[in-house]
């Protein structure tokens, strides 16, 4: 329809906006697009991005949950949030939002990768290395598991296991 072919236009002159002039003149225009859109998923998170550039935390975060409450099972938004929590010493919110990642999209070794950094923060390196082992299961071939469960025991000492996971 014309309405979605004016929003894909829309998207690509704030993409490009955020490119040249940065997040806070193409937040202007997602906050825009939002109030025209109201149910549009994609562009909430789109705001809350150009929120969080615009070091609009607290906004970035509401506009994050009322998306989430649109549509629950959407990954990003929650490792997302996920983010902001573990910056703001939320562990426990951390490990929530991250786990609710994995829960939608096992395949996301991202998110495990966060939830691990969450666990270590806490000192839990049991619960971090199970992580790290669940993101090798679910992505073999990915590197980034591999060396983070290495360095994860090469700080804890264990030399050996660490070698063989390198």
């Amino acid at each position: 329809t014309s309405d979605d072919a004016t929003l894909d236009l829309m998207l690509k002159h704030a993409h490009l906006v955020r490119e040249i002039k940065g997040s806070s003149n193409s937040k202007t225009i997602f906050e825009g697009l939002v109030k025209k859109y109201p149910q549009n998923v994609e562009l909430m998170k789109l705001l809350a991005e150009s929120q969080l550039d615009c070091g609009e935390k607290v906004a970035a975060e509401e506009t994050a949950r009322h998306s989430l409450r649109l549509e629950p099972n959407q990954p990003e938004l929650h490792n997302f949030l996920g983010k902001l929590k573990f910056d703001e010493g939320n562990l426990d919110q951390a490990v929530y939002h991250f786990s609710q990642g994995i829960a939608l999209d096992n395949q996301s070794i991202g998110s495990y990768l966060e939830l691990a950094k969450v666990y270590q923060q806490r000192r839990d390196f049991h619960k971090a290395l199970e992580t790290l082992q669940q993101a090798i299961q679910a992505a073999p071939r990915d590197p980034r598991a591999y060396v983070a469960s290495a360095n994860m025991l090469r700080e804890a000492k264990d030399y050996a296991s660490a070698e063989t996971m390198l």
